[in-house]
């Protein structure tokens, strides 16, 4: 019987860990253009700032009533968390600033909030009232120590890697002889700051010429036809090259 109820036990608390683990997931939420996403783990101010722009973000920024109502109708979810939000008066005592330098319009602090008490310049966010005054939603400031906050990223429209806006391939037009090959290469992007990107290549008629996933060009039969390098983000950029078989 014992080992009965040990298996049981264990079962119980597998179950249980399961559970918690999924209550304590990230969680992400799409609202006008932004995507913000909660993290648990328990870092410093300092720490959740430099995770979120390692993701491509920054530490949320909360610039209006309506972003606020938001982020606390996930947050309300999450009762007994504390969350680091992007703001400090840091090397500016009593001017808070977002860490996306955007204009500070808006604030939520709870009552005689922020105090700087300990020399506290991090902004938080709470989920449920505390008993020395600070209700939920509000905000207040706390010392950059040991990690006692999750965290929330953010990531804007800029923050998002750009699309191409045109390709150049490294030849316009072609002729081959039937069974022979080429290779075709693209030459340029713009901006050229995108590095990243993924095109599709396609003939308009296969039974003159076909082309592969990296753009080399097989010549099938006589005739004329176009190979084409698009976006493959749906943007309608793309090159052409005429290939004429002989």
């Amino acid at each position: 019987m014992k080992r009965k109820y040990g298996f049981w036990l264990l079962v119980l608390a597998v179950l249980l860990a399961l559970l918690c683990s999924a209550a304590f997931a990230e969680k992400q939420i799409e609202w006008k253009g932004h995507t913000y996403q909660l993290f648990f783990d328990k870092l410093t101010w300092t720490q959740a700032k430099l995770a979120c722009e390692q993701k491509g973000g920054h530490l949320i920024t909360i610039t209006s009533s309506a972003e606020q109502k938001m982020i606390m109708k996930e947050l309300k979810k999450y009762v007994g968390e504390v969350f680091w939000i992007g703001c400090t008066d840091k090397g500016h005592e009593g001017d808070w600033r977002w860490v996306t330098n955007e204009k500070w319009k808006y604030e939520n602090w709870a009552a005689n909030q922020p105090d700087n008490e300990g020399n506290a310049y991090c902004g938080t966010i709470y989920t449920e009232a505390q008993w020395w005054g600070i209700f939920a939603g509000e905000w207040d400031d706390a010392e950059d120590t040991e990690g006692w906050c999750s965290y929330i990223c953010e990531w804007d429209d800029i923050d998002q890697p750009a699309g191409i806006t045109s390709i150049k391939l490294n030849k316009t037009k072609a002729t081959l002889k039937k069974g022979k090959s080429l290779k075709l290469k693209i030459s340029k992007v713009t901006p050229a700051s995108v590095t990243s990107f993924s095109v599709v290549w396609s003939s308009s008629d296969k039974t003159v010429a076909t082309v592969n996933a990296s753009g080399k060009v097989k010549a099938k039969g006589r005739g004329k036809c176009v190979i084409t390098c698009a976006a493959a983000d749906d943007s309608d950029v793309f090159a052409t090259c005429l290939i004429t078989v002989k």
